[in-house]
C-alpha cells in the first residue's frame, strides 16, 4: 500500500506552526531554561520560515515563466532544423556536407539511426538492448 503522509517544507512549517500552538496552550507553564527554545524565538523562527517560503514562491515563479518563455522560444527549432535540412539538399551542397548536417538535424531531433547491438542488459524476465542516448537537447 502506498503511503499518504504529507511531506515538504511547506507541511514542515505548518507543524512547526502546530508547536507553538501547542507551547503557547501551556501558558506560564511552558518556561524552557533554553532561550532558543521560548515562545518569542520560536515565533520569530516561524516568521523567517514564513518569509522565506514566500520569497521561494515568488522566485518559483519568475524561474517558470522563464522557462516556459525558454522552451516557446525553441519551440519551432525541430521543423526549422527540418527545413534547413531539406534546403541544404536541394541546393546540390556536397555528400560529405549534407552527412554532416544530417547528423546535426538528427541532434536536434532528438534521434539516432540504430544500429544492430550484441551488448544486452539483463532485465526480469528479459534480453534488452542497451540504449546510450545521444540526444542533446538540454539547457544549462
Amino acid at each position: 500500500m502506498a503511503s499518504t503522509s504529507e511531506t515538504g517544507h511547506i507541511k514542515n512549517v505548518s507543524l512547526f506552526e502546530d508547536l507553538i500552538t501547542t507551547c503557547q496552550s501551556y501558558g506560564t507553564d511552558y518556561n524552557p531554561s533554553n532561550a532558543m527554545i521560548s515562545i518569542a524565538q520560536l515565533q520569530a523562527a516561524y516568521t523567517a520560515t514564513q518569509n522565506a517560503l514566500n520569497d521561494f514562491k515568488s522566485q518559483k515563479t519568475s524561474f517558470d515563466m522563464a522557462v516556459n518563455q525558454r522552451r516557446n522560444a525553441f519551440d519551432d527549432i525541430k521543423p526549422l532544423s527540418t527545413r534547413i535540412y531539406n534546403a541544404l539538399i536541394a541546393s546540390g551542397a556536397p555528400k560529405l556536407t549534407i552527412d554532416d548536417a544530417k547528423g546535426i538535424n538528427k541532434k536536434m531531433q532528438g534521434t539516432k539511426t540504430p544500429k544492430a547491438s550484441n551488448e544486452m542488459t539483463n532485465t526480469e524476465n528479459s534480453m534488452a538492448p542497451k540504449t546510450i542516448s545521444t540526444s542533446q537537447q538540454s539547457d544549462d
